[in-house]
């Protein structure tokens, strides 16, 4: 493991943690003859930079959406405005910036507009911590989606909106779900919003502080679940690096999640910005717009399993006649065999 010290922050570099959420990705990208695809064309190379070292060379097709626990926006106020101007002088002018644990309230709300763009956020009741928020560019059309929200002050909290006028309609969300909260019901709340956004035939990008760590994938059940739904909702994690880094300790709570294609039209890139404007790094993704060929989603072929679906697959299983397998020919036996289990499986947990 390999620490640098940059920018009064300090940058984990590749780890065997990293690692394993690497290949719990390949495991669930997998083609019709059992073969590993390529994943770049998933799930971009994720990099850790300053904003002055962004390679950003063809200014009108990037688009951009960052996502940052900002952990106080009337404190971060301006140190947010300078990285926005930081990040234009570099061709990159963000259409969404995504925020989280604002602290606004309905009295102060109205001091920290932004130029060029419009504030949209959803503040916690019961105080004044927590909340979330979306910054618009101005020149983007959108309506506000309250029927895809989840909010329970102090505990889960989540804004979406969607662009309208425009041939590829998008939803934009922030969710943000409280530290240390239950996280069988944390998970739940996700599956609420996920299950809705799976009825959307659109492009969906979704930034999050999750509050489950990806690092810890192969030791904790309940993110390994959190990034499984996430996947079989068609939404592809951009970051794979750590995004809160304090002293010894490295997480990755913080992403975000889209259905936009990479495909040989589209150049994205996903970055971790090194700056000091909060305990957790911004995280940025960008993308070339494609000039002829349209953003289409992943289509993700996969099986959601509970714990009935596997009871009754077992079930199944116990009760075949197995007699046919044997057969003088192993191959066509072993062939029969497999067809037989993924005849049950399809049966009771088809793919979708």
């Amino acid at each position: 493991m390999a620490i640098a010290n940059t920018d009064s922050h300090l940058i984990l570099n590749d780890s065997p943690a990293n690692n394993l959420f690497q290949i719990h990705m390949n495991s669930r990208f997998t083609d019709i003859d059992d073969m590993e695809i390529d994943m770049n064309n998933i799930i971009t190379q994720c990099n850790y930079s300053i904003i002055e070292d962004l390679n950003t060379n063809t200014q009108d097709l990037l688009q951009s959406i960052m996502h940052i626990n900002i952990h106080s926006l009337p404190a971060k106020h301006e140190q947010l405005q300078t990285i926005i101007r930081r990040l234009q002088n570099r061709n990159i002018n963000l259409e969404y910036i995504l925020l989280c644990e604002t602290f606004l309230n309905n009295n102060n709300q109205h001091l920290y507009k932004i130029e060029d763009y419009t504030l949209e956020n959803r503040n916690r009741c019961t105080n004044n911590r927590g909340g979330v928020a979306i910054y618009i560019r101005n020149d983007i059309t959108y309506k506000r989606r309250t029927d895809l929200e989840f909010n329970i002050d102090g505990q889960f909290e989540s804004i979406f909106i969607e662009t309208i006028g425009s041939k590829t309609k998008t939803i934009v969300g922030e969710v943000y779900r409280i530290p240390n909260t239950n996280e069988i019901e944390s998970l739940n709340r996700y599956d609420y919003i996920l299950n809705k956004l799976q009825t959307e035939t659109t492009n969906i990008i979704l930034g999050t502080d999750q509050n489950f760590d990806l690092l810890k994938i192969d030791i904790n059940r309940n993110t390994c679940t959190l990034l499984d739904n996430f996947l079989v909702a068609g939404l592809i994690p951009m970051i794979n690096k750590p995004t809160r880094v304090v002293h010894t300790t490295s997480t990755l709570i913080d992403n975000i999640y889209t259905n936009i294609n990479t495909s040989q039209h589209i150049d994205r890139t996903s970055t971790v910005l090194v700056t000091d404007i909060s305990d957790h790094y911004p995280v940025l993704v960008t993308y070339k717009k494609p000039t002829h060929n349209k953003i289409l989603p992943i289509k993700i072929k996969t099986r959601k399993l509970d714990e009935r679906k596997l009871h009754n697959i077992n079930q199944s299983l116990k009760n075949c006649n197995w007699d046919f397998i044997y057969q003088d020919d192993i191959e066509s036996s072993f062939q029969n065999f497999i067809n037989k289990i993924n005849e049950v499986i399809n049966l009771n947990a088809p793919e979708v």
